[in-house]
């Protein structure tokens, strides 16, 4: 059913999902909030969330020890113009670049 708050619970649910991979560390979690993140991501995207949950992904794999994903994600991020309009967004994210290429050992083009 249709509700007014179907946004929130769609929000909501992947932080579930986040916590509980913290607290367990089940890559089933893990993965089910990086699921809910894009969808919500597709679903609302003018939501300043949203933009928010672009970049989060990316350090979330930084977290989690995935650097190529991560990378991934964080070039999505500047790629896709999601937040294109806020400068620190495009620096943390050209920083999560960064990090990724060090975990990867990739030290020349990180800088």
């Amino acid at each position: 059913p249709k509700s007014q708050y179907n946004e929130i619970l769609d929000f909501v649910t992947p932080e579930v999902h986040l916590e509980t991979w913290r607290n367990t560390k089940s890559s089933k979690h893990y993965d089910q909030a990086q699921l809910g993140y894009a969808n919500v991501i597709a679903k609302y995207p003018e939501s300043p969330q949203s933009k928010r949950l672009s970049l989060k992904r990316g350090y979330l794999a930084l977290e989690k020890a995935d650097p190529l994903t991560a990378l991934q994600y964080f070039q999505n991020h500047i790629e896709s113009g999601i937040d294109k309009d806020n400068a620190l967004s495009i620096e943390l994210a050209q920083l999560g670049k960064a990090q990724s290429l060090i975990q990867m050992s990739q030290f020349d083009q990180s800088i």
